[in-house]
């Protein structure tokens, strides 16, 4: 499983990831605003250039697909 925190985040996130995977996050609208890809172990992802609201975190790796929302404060 993937984990991510600290949700509600103000300027970053952590991903702990067992696998490399690809990052997308999107608006509510479903734009992507981030991609990028991710590896193994912990990524530092910065969102200080984002506007506060609610995002989308979809992370994919192989088969399989993780969406989840987070909240920019």
């Amino acid at each position: 499983n993937i984990a991510f925190y600290p949700n509600p985040a103000t300027n970053y996130i952590i991903i702990e990831s067992p696998q490399t995977a690809t990052l997308e996050i999107l608006n509510v609208q479903g734009q992507a605003i981030l991609q990028q890809q991710i590896q193994q172990g912990k990524t530092d992802i910065n969102l200080s250039s984002l506007a506060k609201g609610v995002y989308i975190l979809r992370l994919c790796r192989n088969d399989r697909t993780e969406v989840t929302r987070i909240i920019k404060e």
